[in-house]
């Protein structure tokens, strides 16, 4: 993904990759395709991911071992996420409102096009 999403931004095309990257080594394999590319951690608490959550994920995550609908290797939850070291940009969305954390993206955005 990112050799593609960096092969986009050398030719003028904005690449935004939408992946969950839980390991700190993967960021860093990703940033290593060049200067295009960028770390916007989409930061939430806990609490507000499960209150948002339609799928029931985390709630599955959180049946006990035993029970047949638990659901395992879940980020964050029953696997590991490391925090993101050095983010480029970092939107709390259980802080700001949507359409905040929508402008703090394309200013960033906007930002990185124009240097």
């Amino acid at each position: 993904m990112g050799f593609v999403a960096n092969l986009l931004a050398t030719n003028g095309v904005i690449a935004i990759l939408a992946a969950i990257n839980p390991h700190e080594e993967i960021r860093n394999q990703l940033t290593a395709y060049g200067q295009h590319v960028n770390t916007v951690w989409i930061n939430c608490d806990m609490e507000t991911l499960i209150k948002r959550d339609t799928k029931q994920l985390y709630k599955k995550a959180m049946f006990p071992e035993n029970d047949p609908e638990k659901i395992n290797n879940l980020s964050g939850v029953n696997d590991p996420y490391e925090l993101p070291k050095k983010p480029d940009l970092v939107i709390h969305t259980h802080l700001e409102s949507e359409s905040k954390g929508i402008e703090m993206l394309y200013y960033f955005i906007l930002k990185k096009i124009r240097l």
